[in-house]
């Protein structure tokens, strides 16, 4: 989890209770957990979109690159 143990977990948890208090930080990580997984939504669809973009061929061939050089499968000395 992004290299974080859990005593730096349980710090994290104490500092957004001291900052957001008893009564606010379900409401906060509720919010927080609803960006998150908007942010995440929006950036699966990015990634879905580029993956199945034309224009990237188009650019290759303007270049005089092929697609295939970016898998070439050449063993590694």
């Amino acid at each position: 989890m992004f290299g974080v143990g859990a005593p730096e977990a349980l710090f994290i948890g104490l500092i957004a209770l001291f900052v957001f208090g008893p009564g606010n930080l379900a409401e906060a990580t509720r919010i927080a957990g609803a960006m998150l997984g908007k942010a995440q939504r929006k950036l699966d669809e990015a990634n879905a979109e580029l993956i199945s973009a034309d224009y990237p061929d188009e650019w290759f061939v303007e270049r005089g690159l092929q697609t295939d050089d970016l898998f070439d499968e050449r063993p590694v000395d």
